[in-house]
């Protein structure tokens, strides 16, 4: 039970980074999506105890998730980005600028000294 909570903790809190990662990777919401959720139930299914650093894992375990998904459209002849370009496929909207500029550590105010 002990692991779930730390599981259930770490990834609540990891989440919008996951997210993040992933939709840079796949340049598409809903993949991103997809690969977080895939993240989530392998995590869910594993012993964590041994694991230190659970949200730096969970984000190897999203990134080679996003590069086996790129490699398979790659097997299928695919472009391995949406036609349009990345987050082209359905709209971002504000909030979800706000979370990835966040989790990617850009300045989202103007509040920046000048060095």
């Amino acid at each position: 039970m002990a692991n779930k909570n730390r599981l259930d903790a770490a990834f609540h809190e990891a989440r919008p980074h996951l997210r993040a990662v992933a939709l840079r990777l796949l340049g598409s919401v809903a993949d991103a999506d997809d690969v977080v959720q895939d993240a989530w139930l392998r995590a869910s299914q594993k012993d964590l105890t041994a694991i230190e650093n659970l949200p730096g894992w969970l984000t190897t375990v999203v990134s080679r998730l996003c590069l086996d998904k790129l490699e398979a459209r790659r097997r299928q002849g695919a472009e391995p980005w949406p036609e349009e370009g990345p987050r082209s496929v359905s709209p971002v909207t504000p909030e979800e600028q706000q979370l990835f500029a966040e989790s990617v550590g850009l300045p989202c105010s103007s509040s920046s000294s000048a060095a």
